[in-house]
Formats: structure tokens, C-alpha cells, sequence
């Protein structure tokens, strides 16, 4: 799985995100970012980017989950290219895993990679108190909370709205694939019924084929949630234009009458 996505702006407006193992993160804006290490009442280390165009109620919160081996810097440097009306929490998870860290530790095997479920489990009981913890600390709309995850954080953010899709409005699910419990412990169809669900991957990827990524996509087909569904001639990386299609669906979200 991936280790490390780096962001890199090409001129003023273009921008991509592409799998490099050993490449540093992208240092997030000084004048915009604030780096959280022990927050009151917050479970995990994190980085934040308050709204930069309030209106008159609390803004949307949305929270980024790297992937294996990154950290709270890696999906940060989205946060700029996306609606400016949301807070952007982006946290570290807590196992290490050099260089970085992850959700849940991951066993080889000659059958490929087997999660710790329990640890899984635990991290999304961690996501749950965080979500709660977050909307009080940035006074964001807890109602209004979407998590945005890449690779493993997209297996996370995937199990936990499955789970609890009251907890969220929407979910983005960026190179991902399912847990192999995810199913054996969703919500009721009821429950599920309107959740927002965008999910993409990369035909060229060559950490997460793209047969797992339409597997994910036809087990959420065959639920009641509110499903987007792209594929972009790529590898394990957000591209502009898969940057511009998750923008503009978070942005057609946040418009949303509620």
C-alpha cells in the first residue's frame, strides 16, 4: 500500500499527487495551517486549516486519513484546493510505520497483505471520538462532517461510514478498497439509504489494482448509498483532474440544501 503521496503545484492552478516512497511531504502553509501535538480533548495528533470563507452558521468539517506509512502532513496540502468553506483536519494515525505511520498494522502474506481487524476496529473507535472532539475544539458543524481518505485511509473511512453512517454526511474514498469485515458489520439499508459516497481509483495502480477498486464500488452499488464512481488513467496518486472531479463533488455537497 502506499507509502507516502507528495503534492507538488505545477504553475498556479495545477496540481498532482503521485506515490513517491521516499519523497518528503509537502510543508503545509504557514499563514493558514496550525499545527495541533496535544490538543485539549483530542485524541490524535493533526494539523488544521480553519474555514477561509465563513458564512453566518458553524462551517462543515472534513477530516483526511493518509495512508501506510504517511502521516498528518500528506493529504494536508489538498486542503487549499478544496471548498474554502470547510474546516480541514488532517491527522496522524497511531501505529508506527517507518517512515510514516498507519491505521492498523498489515501482516504479508503469499496471499498479499492481511489487516489487524482488531486494530481496525480500535481505529475506528479513535476516528469516532476524534470527529466529536474536532467539531467542539474548531467549532465546525458536527452534522456536516465528511471524511476524505487515501488508501488505507480510504479503507478506514469506508468501514467506519458503512458502520455508522449517521456519524457522517459523506465519505471520499481515494485508491481504496474494502476490509474484509467491512460488509459483515454495515449499518441497516435504512441507515445507509442517501449517504454520500465519492470513490475513484487508478486504472494503473499498481499498489491497489484497479479490480480492487471495482470491487468496492459494486459492494456500495449494492447498498442504498449515494454513489460516485470515477476511474482515471492513473497510478496510486490524485491526479488534477481526479482533484478537480473530488473537489467539485465536495463542493456540490456543501451546497446542498440541508
Amino acid at each position: 500500500m502506499l507509502r507516502r503521496v507528495a503534492f507538488t503545484l505545477l504553475g498556479l492552478a495545477a496540481a498532482s499527487c503521485r506515490a513517491q516512497p521516499h519523497a518528503a511531504p509537502a510543508p503545509p502553509d504557514a499563514s493558514t495551517a496550525t499545527r495541533m501535538t496535544t490538543p485539549p480533548d483530542l485524541p490524535l495528533v493533526h494539523l488544521v486549516q480553519p474555514a477561509r470563507a465563513l458564512g453566518p452558521t458553524p462551517p462543515p468539517l472534513v477530516v483526511l486519513l493518509h495512508g501506510l506509512g504517511a502521516d498528518e502532513h500528506d493529504l494536508f496540502a489538498l486542503a487549499p484546493h478544496l471548498d474554502p468553506r470547510a474546516v480541514y483536519v488532517s491527522v496522524r494515525a497511531p501505529v508506527r510505520w517507518p517512515p510514516g505511520y498507519a491505521w492498523w498494522r498489515s501482516d504479508e502474506t503469499p496471499a498479499g497483505r492481511v489487516p489487524d481487524l482488531e486494530q481496525a476496529r480500535a481505529a475506528r473507535a479513535t476516528v469516532r471520538a476524534l470527529l466529536d472532539a474536532a467539531s467542539r475544539a474548531y467549532g465546525a458543524d458536527r452534522a456536516r462532517t465528511y471524511l476524505v481518505g487515501f488508501s488505507q485511509g480510504a479503507m478506514l473511512a469506508a468501514a467506519f461510514a458503512l458502520e455508522s453512517p449517521h456519524e457522517v454526511a459523506g465519505v471520499a474514498l481515494l485508491s481504496g478498497k474494502l476490509l474484509p469485515d467491512a460488509l459483515a458489520h454495515r449499518a441497516a439499508d435504512a441507515d445507509l439509504r442517501g449517504l454520500a459516497v465519492y470513490a475513484q481509483h487508478g486504472t494503473r495502480d499498481p499498489v491497489l489494482p484497479i479490480a480492487d477498486g471495482r470491487a468496492l464500488r459494486d459492494a456500495l452499488a449494492r447498498t442504498p448509498v449515494d454513489l460516485v464512481w470515477h476511474e482515471w488513467p492513473m497510478a496510486h496518486e490524485i491526479t488534477r483532474p481526479s482533484l478537480d472531479a473530488l473537489s467539485g463533488w465536495l463542493r456540490e455537497r456543501l451546497s446542498a440544501p440541508r
